[in-house]
């Protein structure tokens, strides 16, 4: 209710109290980690969609939002394996396709990144080299710096394997702490 009014902490606030009053509440920690996003606090917010998401790992909100806090700290490899489960789950999800799309180009652009930084260190020492032509990417795939447009829509088979594998972990540790 707060949170659809602006007062995050608010909502974070109310999302602690019904994540103590019931810790399997997926919903509880899902609508408590996008008040965090929401405030900025996007650490936060990948903590409590991993949460639900280790309560109910089929939560494809969980895998679209917390891809979405990913994206905003330049994790985009583990966006994009979140995007993907999300999508394998609903493959209709035009939230995830979408995430995918800019987790997709921030892994690109993470490469670009760090090419160009290479080629700054070579070339930077003894003055032979150099970096020109412009510098860069500029703004980031988020949307955060330059204009970003999403490029394409392609598939997730690259990154299958390991999002079974997350997915395999984060059911053994929801067993894990139902067994404690």
């Amino acid at each position: 209710m707060h949170g659809a009014r602006g007062d995050y902490a608010a909502a974070v606030m109310d999302g602690t109290a019904a994540a103590t009053a019931d810790p399997s509440s997926v919903a509880a920690f899902n609508n408590r980690g996008l008040a965090y996003l929401q405030m900025g606090c996007a650490e936060a917010a990948v903590a409590d969609f991993g949460a639900a998401l280790l309560l109910d790992p089929s939560c494809v909100q969980g895998w679209n939002n917390r891809a979405n806090a990913l994206i905003v700290l330049t994790e985009f490899e583990d966006a994009l394996a979140d995007c993907c489960e999300a999508l394998r789950l609903d493959p209709g999800c035009a939230a995830a396709a979408h995430n995918r799309r800019i987790a997709l180009d921030g892994v690109e652009w993470a490469e670009e990144q760090s090419e160009e930084e290479e080629e700054e260190e070579e070339g930077g020492v003894g003055g032979a080299g150099g970096v020109g032509g412009g510098g860069g990417s500029g703004g980031r795939p988020d949307g955060a710096g330059a204009s970003f447009s999403p490029s394409r829509d392609q598939g997730c088979s690259p990154r299958r394997d390991s999002v079974s594998k997350l997915a395999a972990d984060l059911a053994q540790e929801r067993d894990e702490l139902a067994a404690e």
